[in-house]
């Protein structure tokens, strides 16, 4: 790295990045961690009462109104990775209102795989895959790169 040094490198300081950083990208995922805090809520509030044992075993409704809305649509794809639920269903309204996003938990429905724990609707028999859904299938038969 070009310029003065410290007598260790245990006392050098880490370059400053915010140029690198993209405000409109940085500011839609502050909203989707928003989001996230909501339906972490009420995943813990079906945890209290037995609902639920973790995450995993949820299914979850969000049904969202303005902006947000159309944030969530085009980020459905990661969403249930980033609630960390099996199921995630999402009904939209009005998008020229107010942000409104209410979250609905219940138990997920399927099998639980032996890989992720995930619950699906079923999992694979095959001896070389039993007990594991698709996506894991996928994820193993896929070749390593070294």
């Amino acid at each position: 790295m070009p310029g003065p040094r410290s007598a260790s490198i245990h006392l050098e300081e880490f370059p400053k990045a915010d140029h690198l950083l993209a405000p409109d990208l940085v500011a839609e995922w502050d909203r989707l961690m928003q989001v996230r805090d909501t339906v972490n809520a009420a995943l813990e509030e079906k945890r209290k009462d037995k609902v639920i044992g973790n995450s995993l075993g949820a299914s979850v409704t969000l049904t969202a109104t303005g902006p947000i809305a159309a944030l969530l649509e085009r980020n459905r794809e990661y969403l249930p990775m980033l609630f960390i639920v099996s199921d995630l269903t999402l009904n939209f309204g009005d998008a020229t209102g107010a942000d409104s996003v209410r979250v609905d938990v219940g138990k997920a429905r399927g099998v639980k795989c032996g890989r992720c724990w995930r619950f699906v609707p079923s999992v694979h028999t095959e001896p070389d895959w039993s007990g594991i859904c698709d996506r894991c299938v996928e994820a193993l038969a896929e070749p390593v790169n070294s």
